[in-house]
């Protein structure tokens, strides 16, 4: 059986020096970037045009005294259930009410740091039992919150909620365990189902999981009277939130996306061979870009979240974990989280057995990857020779094997062309790993310190946060510097190019289309559209577009070919873009859908109207 250290009290705050410390590392990660886009925080992708629109468009909507009913999302949606997912039940969105509308856009970046931050204190709350030296609970936190997790989900904006609340859910639970405090496991219940219902889902199972584990161990131990009241903590937890939860529900059981299961072989093998080496080097190397899939370009895996890195440690404290044989609850954890993360239908559990591929749950897995690490440095008498080589073989192996792999192709000509390496991007790829490689590196040198606790202290310190900053800021500047639209455009035309037509007096009125332009541009203006990029969306929609016969998966874009529809969903203006080449005009007196007439052109944009117009609410 595990013993569980008895949490004391220290004259050093080290929950305050977690917080601050994190907060400082995040600061610089994020602020080259927010310099160098005049206080902004673009990146790219859905980041760009999901995250910053959403947050503006709602904040705004509940500031004018309507949660209800969204008339800018799509061709109408629930705002609960439509935003529960992204942001509605979040403090940190809540906490942005306060502010103009014009300040939120600045506000975004701030709050990611706060996440940060605050994901770094839960995981000192809850690794801090278990090790005598706070300082490696303190390491623990600050790998888990800057994890390659952590780093790529900047693309997900709303997903470090999660990171947030999960470990200070587990602390809740040993709590209740060790201390027999009541209350606790509830209040953390209701905070992670409010705060996201779909990261709550993995959680349940997590935690569900985590206690059964324990309990086979004999490291928890609950008379029948303890786990009743456990049971019921749970259930009030998560009752409390149906306020959030009930309409969520409502929402997403109509979405076709839900509707994904697992058949036959697709439930213990996955489609792609390639995922497999690309779960196993995502605990090895930093993450690669959302979208951008380099190692493993054919995993289909681009906007999964496989990401696991340590940075810094990387696997070297987990394997020098597995050499002390302490801890049998973790020991055998660990394995069991891996296995899940190998078996389709199990790594579908924590997304209630939903067959679309998602490791959105690897945060909790990162969890316990770094409480092994603190717990491998709290024994001194763990050896980590064997870990440090175990962690380089791997690491150059997987270097090699990618890096180094002859591919033939043959050219126009017909003549064979042997190229080298398995890679996307071998300029990106290289320079992962650089930084895998020579974080090893500082670590093997940092290790001869070791038996100087306060030199070994200030050496890790100074060395994760120059490997946090570092791989970060690679990451982040790369998508900041390719993204397709940049700090101009964003600023001029997408957040105020509304501004340029004040003659337009009914364009909150009507429905406008926006031709071959930045997804989810009406939500920037915050008018009605037809163009919206929101996987949640009410089942309607969903039906409505497949008896027309447009393709709606994530998002609405139909194209001119139904031109019919423009006017049957009230559509008035047509907004085109001379940002790029792609033009709605195909002569002067020809446009891509007939009865579209040139009005005016300004701030960039030709405006043309629709002569077939309908108002709402025909019949």
């Amino acid at each position: 059986m595990t013993t569980a250290k008895p949490l004391s009290r220290s004259r050093k705050n080290y929950f305050l020096r977690t917080f601050l410390w994190a907060l400082g590392v995040a600061f610089l990660c994020f602020l080259p970037w927010m310099i160098y886009n005049d206080g902004y925080f673009f990146f790219y992708g859905d980041y760009n045009v999901q995250q910053i629109p959403f947050h503006q468009m709602i904040h705004d909507s509940i500031l004018d005294g309507n949660i209800g009913w969204s008339y800018t999302t799509d061709l109408g949606a629930n705002i609960i259930g439509s935003y529960s997912f992204y942001m509605f039940g979040s403090p940190f969105f809540w906490a942005m009410l306060p502010f103009p509308s014009a300040v939120v856009p600045y506000l975004l970046a701030p709050m990611l740091m706060l996440k940060f931050a605050l994901a770094a204190l839960g995981g000192y709350t809850f690794l801090r039992r278990y090790v005598k030296n706070q300082n490696y609970a303190v390491f623990g936190a600050m790998i888990y919150a800057f994890s390659g997790f952590g780093i790529y989900n900047i693309f997900f904006n709303h997903f470090h909620e999660a990171m947030v609340i999960f470990p200070f859910m587990l602390a809740a639970v040993d709590e209740f365990i060790y201390e027999k405090k009541k209350g606790v496991v509830g209040l953390a219940i209701f905070a992670a189902s409010l705060m996201n219902y779909y990261f709550f889902a993995g959680q349940a199972v997590f935690i569900f999981i985590y206690w059964l584990i324990r309990m086979y161990t004999g490291s928890f131990r609950m008379t029948i009277k303890e786990f009743l009241r456990f049971a019921v903590e749970v259930i009030l937890g998560f009752a409390a939130s149906g306020v959030i939860m009930v309409p969520s529900i409502l929402a997403v059981i109509q979405n076709s996306r839900v509707a994904s299961s697992f058949s036959g072989w697709s439930a213990l093998v996955y489609s792609s061979e390639q995922r497999y080496i690309h779960i196993l080097e995502s605990f090895f190397f930093p993450p690669d870009m959302p979208a951008y899939a380099n190692f493993t370009p054919d995993s289909n895996a681009k906007w999964a979240s496989v990401a696991g890195w340590l940075p810094l440690f990387s696997m070297v404290g987990v394997f020098a974990f597995y050499s002390a044989k302490k801890h049998r609850w973790l020991r055998l954890l660990i394995p069991v989280l891996f296995i899940m993360a190998y078996v389709p239908v199990f790594n579908g559990l924590f997304q209630l057995l939903n067959a679309a591929y998602y490791a959105r749950w690897f945060y909790m897995l990162t969890l316990m990857l770094a409480l092994a690490t603190a717990m491998a440095f709290d024994d001194e008498k763990t050896d980590f020779r064997p870990g440090l080589r175990i962690t380089f073989i791997i690491t150059a192996v997987i270097t090699v094997l990618i890096g180094s792999m002859p591919v033939t192709t043959k050219n126009s000509k017909g003549e064979t062309i042997t190229n080298y390496g398995l890679e996307k991007y071998p300029d990106r790829f290289w320079i992962w790993v650089a930084i895998a490689v020579a974080s090893l590196c500082v670590l093997t040198i940092v290790m001869n310190l070791r038996k100087r606790p306060k030199a070994f202290a200030r050496a890790v310190a100074v060395a994760l946060s120059v490997v946090i900053v570092g791989y970060a800021n690679v990451l982040i500047g790369t998508g900041v510097l390719n993204a397709s639209y940049k700090k101009d455009y964003i600023v001029d035309y997408v957040m105020n190019g509304k501004d340029a037509f004040p003659e337009l007096e009914d364009l909150h009125d009507v429905r406008s289309d926006f031709y071959n332009d930045i997804d989810n541009i009406g939500m920037f203006w915050q008018v009605p559209t037809i163009q919206a990029f929101q996987s949640i969306v009410p089942g309607s929609v969903m039906d409505y577009y497949k008896s027309v016969g447009v393709e709606r998966s994530v998002g609405s874009r139909p194209k001119t070919d139904v031109y019919a529809i423009r006017s049957f969903l009230s559509v008035k203006y047509l907004f085109d873009t001379t940002y790029d080449h792609k033009e709605f005009a195909v002569s002067d007196d020809r446009n891509l859908m007939p009865g579209w007439k040139l009005k005016e052109q300004a701030n960039g944009y030709s405006v043309y109207e629709n002569e077939y117009f309908i108002p709402y609410g025909f019949t």
